[in-house]
């Protein structure tokens, strides 16, 4: 029983560090894609999707580390995952707000300007 709950508590870190690997790499192509020649869907994808995809990893991976972190279930393997799932979401979170405080801020001024 244990190792069904170790194994579950891997998993969702396994699937955190997916996230936020799969999250940063793919900012690169999204990021020249959001140039002010973009559609409007690639740069919602920005302001909304990424948003959403980092809170999404960085909840999988708490509670991957907490799971991974019982007593009953403690998986080393689990934790790293966990760890490197949360700081890569945290990562993403963070140049997603600040895309995000450029394009709600920024831009109109330079529009208006």
């Amino acid at each position: 029983m244990n190792n069904l709950k170790r194994i579950r508590a891997e998993r969702f870190s396994l699937i955190s560090m997916i996230v936020g690997i799969a999250a940063a790499i793919l900012w690169i192509p999204l990021l020249w894609l959001a140039s002010d020649l973009a559609s409007d869907f690639v740069q919602a994808i920005f302001v909304y999707g990424y948003p959403v995809l980092s809170i999404a990893g960085l909840t999988l991976g708490v509670i991957g580390l907490v799971l991974s972190a019982r007593k009953e279930t403690r998986s080393k393997k689990g934790v790293v995952f966990a760890v490197i799932g949360i700081v890569l979401n945290l990562l993403v979170l963070a140049v997603s707000a600040w895309l995000l405080l450029l394009y709600l801020f920024v831009h109109p001024v330079e529009i208006a300007l």
